[in-house]
């Protein structure tokens, strides 16, 4: 499959990359929209934000929408489902987490940072993180 890759300051390429698989609790979404966020327009101008190119390159997008393709054993999202994203993935084991203060996770990760994004056809994503859209949205929308 093909994903929008970036690769250092102004440095954004098209690759293909692995297809997707899903773990016991996850999802893969078939991308339909992902927004461009001024995080990472920021990045793209001015980055990379972090220290070290070791993490370099990377599927940049969280703002992303689409239709489930495959679920895990554990996922509770039907295939077929259209939803939207929460890009915040948390550790579960930290002292936040365990208080379900989990935009305060010491070790939480983001889908377009820490894992691969929604600039790509298509994404896995934990099951938790997919919040089905109503009758009549669209992912586009």
């Amino acid at each position: 499959m093909q994903a929008a890759r970036y690769y250092g300051n102004r440095d954004v390429r098209i690759d293909d990359v692995e297809e997707p698989s899903p773990g016991a609790d996850d999802v893969v979404i078939e991308v339909a929209a992902c927004g461009i966020c001024g995080s990472d327009l920021g990045e793209y101008l001015h980055g990379p934000r972090h220290e070290g190119d070791d993490y370099l390159p990377y599927t940049m997008g969280h703002e992303l929408a689409g239709t489930v393709v495959e679920a895990g054993e554990n996922a509770d999202v039907e295939v077929g489902t259209e939803i939207v994203l929460n890009p915040l993935v948390p550790c579960g084991d930290c002292p936040s987490c365990d208080e379900a203060r989990y935009n305060l996770c010491r070790n939480l990760e983001v889908i377009g940072a820490q894992r691969p994004g929604g600039y790509a056809e298509r994404v896995t994503a934990p099951a938790g993180n997919v919040v089905p859209l109503p009758d009549g949205v669209s992912p586009e929308l």
